[in-house]
C-alpha cells in the first residue's frame, strides 16, 4: 500500500491568459474598486505621517489614488491625444521621393504635449502615493 503523504497546495489559483497578458489593467480594476469601498466605509483614523496628518489630507490622497487606478482601469479615457488635424501625413512613391512626411501645427502639438505631461504626472502621483501609503490601507 502506498503511504505517501498528501501535501495540500495553497495559492494554486490560475489566472487566464487574458488576465496575465494585461495584468496592469486587471490589477488596476480590482484596486480601483477596493479603494472606492475603502474610502466609502466608516474609518476611524488616518496615517498621521508622510503628509497625511489630518483626515482631510488623507481623503485627498485617497482621491488621487482612486483617480489614477480609475484611469488605468478605463484604458486612460481622459488622456489628451494628438489631434488628427494637427498632424497631416503624406506618403510618396518608392522612387526615392519622400516616403513619409508630415505637416504639423506646432502650437497644437506643443499644447497637447504639455497636457499629456500634466496628465502623466497626475497619474504617476496617484500610483506613487499608493506605494507610499500601501501599509496604511487599513482601519
Amino acid at each position: 500500500m502506498n503511504k505517501r503523504r498528501k501535501i495540500k497546495k495553497y495559492n494554486t489559483r490560475k489566472y487566464s491568459p487574458t488576465q496575465l497578458w494585461n495584468l496592469d489593467y486587471y490589477l488596476a480594476k480590482h484596486i480601483y474598486y477596493a479603494l472606492k469601498q475603502f474610502k466609502a466605509m466608516e474609518r476611524h483614523g488616518y496615517p498621521g505621517c508622510y503628509g497625511a496628518d489630518t483626515p482631510e489630507k488623507w481623503e485627498e490622497i485617497l482621491d488621487k489614488m482612486i483617480w489614477s487606478f480609475k484611469e488605468i482601469s478605463e484604458d486612460f479615457r481622459n488622456q489628451p491625444l494628438f489631434s488628427r488635424d494637427a498632424v497631416n501625413f503624406t506618403i510618396k512613391d518608392e522612387n526615392g521621393h519622400s516616403v513619409l512626411s508630415f505637416d504639423d501645427d506646432d502650437e497644437q502639438i506643443a499644447k497637447t504635449k504639455i497636457e499629456r505631461e500634466a496628465y502623466t504626472n497626475k497619474l504617476n502621483e496617484g500610483l506613487s502615493l499608493f506605494g507610499k501609503y500601501f501599509y496604511h490601507l487599513w482601519d
